[in-house]
Parts: C-alpha cells; sequence; structure tokens
C-alpha cells in the first residue's frame, strides 16, 4: 500500500469535505470511495446553465430546442501525491460530447493545473467546465447527435441511438424547465375588476356564439383568487399564455365550474386570456 503524506492526505479530505459541502443540496451531484490502496476516487455532476437563447439538436432528422443539456460527468482520481506534485487523473462524460469538444475540455483543465500547482484543484475544473463548455456550444450553434453516435473515437453516446439520445435531452429540458417553475414565487394573478366588468359582457356575447342557451358568468369565479405569494411547487402555468395561478384556486374554478356544468373550455383563469382563446376559435 503505497504510502500518503500528511499534508496531500489533509489537502485531500479537506476538498472532499468542502464539495460535499456545497453539494450538500444536490448529493446526488457529488460521490466518492476511498478504495483498497487509500485513493480517493470520485463524480462529479457538472450542470450547465440555461442556454437563454436555447440551441438546436439534431437527431434522425428531428430538430428540437433545448435550454438546457444534459450534465456534464467529471470522474476523477487523486494520485497519493496530489496536490503537491499530481494533478487529479479524470475523465469527462456526457452525451453530446464530441471527441474534438471533449479534448478540447481536457486541454484547458489540464493547462490550468499549471496555475494551481500544489492546490486543490477540483472546484476550479467545475466552474472553467461550466463556463468553457458553455463557450464551445454556443459557438457551434446546434448539437448533431447524429454525428457524435457515429464517431469511432470513445463514444461518450454508451451505445445509445441517437433517437434515444434525444429523448433523454427532451426529458431533461422538460424537468430543468420545471425545476426553475417550482423554485420560484408567484403571486396568484388577478386582473383588475373594471377590467373584468367590460370583459365580462363581451364573453357572454361570444359564449352564447360557441354555446347558446347555457350562458354563465365564466368571470365570476376568477375573483376568487387567494392573492398569495406561493412556491411554484403550489402553483399552474397555463400555456401558451405563460400566467399563473395556485393550485387550490384553480381546482376551486373548475370543481365550481364542473358543479355548475359550465365548462366548455379549460380556459387560463385569466379573463382577458380567455377573450383571446375565444376570439381565436
Amino acid at each position: 500500500m503505497a504510502v500518503v503524506d500528511d499534508t496531500d492526505r489533509k489537502d485531500q479530505l479537506n476538498e472532499i469535505q468542502a464539495l460535499e459541502s456545497i453539494y450538500s443540496g444536490t448529493p446526488e451531484w457529488f460521490s466518492y470511495r476511498i478504495d483498497n490502496d487509500s485513493q480517493i476516487k470520485g463524480r462529479i455532476t457538472v450542470v450547465l446553465p440555461k442556454i437563454d437563447d436555447g440551441i438546436a439538436v439534431h437527431a434522425d432528422g428531428k430538430i428540437i430546442y433545448v435550454y438546457y443539456l444534459p450534465p456534464l460527468l467529471l470522474f476523477f482520481t487523486f494520485p497519493q501525491d496530489y496536490p503537491s506534485h499530481s494533478m487529479p487523473l479524470f475523465s469527462l462524460h456526457a452525451s453530446w460530447l464530441g471527441s474534438a469538444t471533449r479534448q478540447r475540455l481536457r486541454e484547458i483543465l489540464i493547462n490550468s493545473w499549471t496555475n494551481y500547482l500544489g492546490m486543490p484543484i477540483l472546484f476550479t475544473w467545475i466552474e472553467l467546465l461550466k463556463e468553457e463548455a458553455m463557450q464551445i456550444v454556443l459557438s457551434q450553434k446546434n448539437v448533431d447527435l447524429n454525428k457524435i453516435v457515429l464517431e469511432e473515437d470513445e463514444n461518450e453516446a454508451f451505445g445509445k441511438a441517437s433517437a434515444e439520445l434525444l429523448k433523454t435531452f427532451i426529458e431533461f429540458n422538460d424537468q430543468s424547465i420545471q425545476n426553475d417553475f417550482e423554485n420560484e414565487w408567484y403571486d396568484c394573478e388577478v386582473v383588475p375588476s373594471n377590467i373584468l366588468i367590460i370583459a365580462g359582457h363581451l364573453l357572454k356575447d361570444l359564449t352564447y356564439h360557441y354555446c347558446p342557451g347555457n350562458i354563465h358568468d365564466v368571470f365570476y369565479y376568477a375573483f376568487q383568487v387567494c392573492f398569495s405569494l406561493k412556491s411554484g411547487k403550489e402553483c399552474i402555468r397555463f400555456m401558451p399564455c405563460g400566467h399563473v395561478f395556485c393550485m387550490e384556486c384553480t381546482s376551486d374554478y373548475y370543481r365550481q365550474k364542473l358543479h355548475d356544468n359550465s365548462v366548455y373550455y379549460c380556459y387560463c383563469l385569466c379573463l382577458i386570456q380567455q377573450l383571446q382563446c375565444l376570439n381565436s376559435g
């Protein structure tokens, strides 16, 4: 069994402890183990920032636009003389990494080590990966999964076909957007009463056009919003308008509509939006 310098070992354990603290809210993003020869090995999930304008992903003749790319995985092993002399051994994995991009990121991490020789490096690498990977992705304008899958070098697609990979992109993007929504806080929306009165008369005429003989004041229950500030986990966002109401108010609204037998369309509770929906047919 190799002997680990006491100072190196202390630095290694301190670095692991710091990473555990950083990822305490998302423990699945960081894991490690100490093997039989006392080497510390681990994996870090590097989640990239949101792409504000989105990016195109190509696969099997299909094109989708996503705002989030699946994370990078950074696997590392601490040599016994890290950080005093040697840098960590590492590998990078991601379903959207082609061999050229992977090699470029590897070189960036290796070059950064020369500036931090003798110091813990993993947190610096994490931040570099976020920054540099985003710059590379944005400079490419799109991700071609067909090309990545067909590459003969180390295949980061883990043997999956491009269509399968595309599905993982969609799922990760949708979940990330939902997480963003749930982590925000929202006012249960309301429309000023003077607008409601005007809109109410207009919508009654439109409702009669679509549902003659069974007209109800569809605006009445919109006054019952709770005016509370609630987390996204307690709210519903109507699409495509984007208006947000809490689940309790939305449930009460449609429960009463069902009781009155007056549900013709699943409108957004925002009354002006209901007018727009009816006008568009």
